[in-house]
């Protein structure tokens, strides 16, 4: 065997062990989905209207979301955390579910809500971006059509309590 084809070879093997260890990556980061959510939202503190979160509170986390999921709980969302409150666009890359994208200020209002549907096959640049109104520090995403069947609006007080 010729040294170039012995140096291909040892390459396409490091590459798929790359990409294996890549894809075994993000398949531990869904599959470990806590028994437990990671926090509670709850919307108009009198009401109760609380959704079990996962919390992105990562780079890395935050933009994986809630790509490739097939379904959600309707009482389930992801919340997406920020260090400090800014303007916030997100989109639905590789998202399969029509979300609820819900932007939160740092003192516990929601700014905007916006209604977000997946996208097959668009390109990054031609992505709908969804965008808060205002400095966000919190976005909770969550199944389309729950914030309005729960009276989700614009001014509604938000009560956020993470697990420790």
């Amino acid at each position: 065997m010729a040294l170039s084809e012995q140096k291909s070879r040892y390459l396409v093997l490091v590459l798929f062990i790359i990409i294996i260890i890549i894809i075994a990556a993000i398949w531990a980061g869904r599959a470990g989905q806590k028994d437990e959510p990671e926090a509670l939202v709850t919307f108009n503190a009198s009401t109760g209207i609380t959704f079990n979160c996962e919390v992105a509170d990562t780079d890395l986390e935050r933009a994986a979301g809630l790509m490739y999921r097939e379904s959600l709980d309707n009482g389930s969302g992801m919340l997406f955390v920020f260090e400090t409150p800014h303007l916030l666009s997100f989109w639905m890359k590789n998202t399969l579910i029509p979300l609820d994208i819900i932007f939160i200020d740092e003192n516990g209002n929601v700014i905007n809500v916006e209604e977000a549907n997946p996208e097959p096959g668009v390109a990054d640049n031609d992505l709908t971006r969804y965008k808060s109104l205002e400095p966000a520090k919190w976005v909770l995403e969550i199944n389309q059509g729950l914030s309005e069947l729960n009276h989700i609006v614009p001014g509604t007080d938000v009560i956020i309590i993470f697990n420790t």
